[in-house]
Formats: structure tokens, sequence, C-alpha cells
């Protein structure tokens, strides 16, 4: 008899990384990529406490304790652990992109960017390989997107201003050249 598919809808969360308009290619141009974002979820939160839950009583009744979860520790700049957990989705198919109303995004161009609040509906996959290694991959269905993030390409926002980069210099005199270091060549 055949398994019964098991799907999921998220709670409403936090996008990170999300590649949902192109797929991730990684370090492979010329490979196929998948689509993915992973969700940021806070387990003090009743609903995404659920949903991680959730998840991992699938992997421990369908693979065993050992079961790879794609379920990880968010953790900061410093590698520290935050609390929060990321919870990693996938496909190789793009998913169905949605808005708040449930109806498809307006302009197929619009880039989810990360920060951007967003559901998820997706097929949990159960997997036993050869190699011995099994778990829960969580397959990308359809996205919401409740609250877009425009995608960032620059540097972060603290940046001084393009004024205070060039403040007035004096004199050139101050300035150290190559002649000024004992001969040292300096780099």
């Amino acid at each position: 008899m055949k398994e019964k598919k098991i799907f999921i809808t998220t709670p409403a969360g936090e996008a990170i990384f999300p590649y949902l308009h192109t797929p991730d290619n990684g370090f492979d141009q010329n490979g196929d990529g998948k689509y993915s974002v992973s969700l940021l979820m806070d387990p003090e939160v009743p609903t995404h406490a659920k949903l991680i839950e959730q998840i991992e009583n699938i992997g421990r009744t369908k693979v065993g304790d050992d079961a790879h979860l794609p379920i990880r520790d968010e953790k900061d700049r410093d590698g520290d652990i935050t609390g929060k957990k990321l919870v990693k989705f996938s496909s190789k198919y793009k998913p169905k992109l949605l808005d708040i109303h449930k109806k498809p995004l307006a302009d197929d161009d619009t880039v989810i960017g990360r920060g951007s609040i967003i559901r998820i509906a997706a097929k949990v996959n159960v997997y036993k390989n050869v190699a011995g290694k099994s778990g829960v991959n969580l397959y990308l269905n359809v996205v919401q997107v409740i609250e877009l993030a425009e995608p960032f390409f620059g540097f972060i926002d603290d940046e001084p201003e393009e004024e205070a980069l060039f403040e007035d210099v004096s004199s050139p005199t101050e300035v150290q050249t190559s002649l000024d270091i004992e001969g040292e060549i300096p780099f």
C-alpha cells in the first residue's frame, strides 16, 4: 500500500536566503539549481513552535531519532546561537508565488528579498537512501507573500555617507608616500 503524502502549511515567517525567482546554482553556474528559502521561526511563538514540533515528529516517527531534518539553529554574526530556528524548503521546480490575497503575483519579475514575510505550502518528503542516510525534505509548492522586502545587493545601511568618506585633507604633505616608509613597499 502506497504511503499517504504529507503536506504542511507554515505560519508567516521571515524569508532568509530566498531563491524563489531564479534557482540557486551554488558554485556550479552550469548545473541545475534549486529554488529554495529558509524560514526564520521563533520557538517562543506558539504557531512557529507547532511547525517545528510537527517536522520533528514526522522525522522521528517515519525515520527514527537520528533523522536528518531541514531545521537548524540560527546564528548571529559572531556565530552565537540566537534561539531561533531556520527551516529550509527547496525544489527543482519554481514554486507558485501568490500575493497576500492568494492571487498570483501581478509582476512575474517580482523578486522576493531577504526579510520578506511569507507563508509556504510544502510537501514533506521522507527519504532513506542506499548510503544509509535518512531524513526529511520539505519541497516548495506555493509561497504566499504577506509583506514584500526588496532584494538587497549592496552595503549595509550603517555605512558612512559618501561625503564622510572624502573628508577635507588640509595639505598633501600629511599623506604618507611610499618614500616615507623607510624603503618598505606598503603592500
